[in-house]
């Protein structure tokens, strides 16, 4: 057990857009919000399971599944065009007026369920093995298709690599190992939050493809719920 006193949040913002309430739709027999509760709830390194919503309902949803919801978000910092780190300094600023305070934040989005309690384990293990100098950060990410390292960008109708790779010989590729963040987990000591996720110091906690949706329409919903099923066949 970590002697780190660790904060997991997770924001929940009832105001979508794309997909209305997506946070709490019914995701196989439950809100989706409740698998990253759980999630959270199954490593035993975090020391609170904390939601930011600025909705009642969400609220009396996430404390059946067992998180702690302390206040409602304040409407300024519940808007589409409002910050993240708002919001996490938000929930850090209540706590410690509480006269609690914690050393290191796990940011979970509620719209990543197949994401569980293995992978945030994992994630927090190594990032409390590897964070030797306390300003590094965690997020996680999958590997980028193959043809991501072909990607090029326009220059007045004219177009060139973003990478330095081998047109000659395609075959022989000097390209590193290319991912994308898949919103799932990030970490960062609380210190050093303004900083952000993503800096020279961060680390990376792989996923696949399967587990690192991001439900963000109703497509991905639809997607979502044909992987969860195959899971669990």
């Amino acid at each position: 057990m970590s002697s780190k006193k660790i904060l997991a949040l997770i924001p929940a913002r009832s105001g979508s857009k794309g997909l209305p309430d997506k946070n709490i739709l019914d995701f196989h027999g439950k809100p989706l919000i409740q698998y990253t509760i759980e999630a959270a709830l199954h490593c035993k390194e975090i020391s609170k399971v904390v939601v930011s919503t600025d909705s009642e309902l969400y609220s009396e949803i996430s404390k059946k599944a067992g998180a702690e919801v302390p206040f409602l978000r304040p409407l300024q910092i519940a808007q589409d065009s409002s910050a993240l780190l708002d919001v996490i300094a938000h929930a850090v600023e209540y706590y410690e007026k509480q006269g609690e305070s914690f050393d290191l934040l796990v940011l979970l989005q509620p719209t990543s369920p197949l994401r569980n309690g293995q992978h945030l384990q994992e994630a927090v293990n190594k990032y409390l093995t590897l964070a030797i100098n306390g300003t590094e950060t965690l997020v996680s990410v999958v590997k980028a298709p193959d043809k991501t390292k072909w990607v090029m960008e326009e220059h007045n109708e004219k177009v060139k690599f973003c990478f330095d790779i081998n047109t000659k010989n395609p075959q022989r590729q000097g390209v590193n190992k290319l991912f994308f963040p898949n919103g799932a987990i990030y970490i960062c000591n609380l210190s050093n939050l303004r900083k952000g996720f993503f800096t020279e110091e961060t680390l990376k906690y792989e996923m696949d493809e399967v587990h690192s949706i991001d439900i963000d329409t109703l497509e991905d919903f639809s997607k979502a719920e044909k992987l969860f099923k195959s899971l669990s066949n």
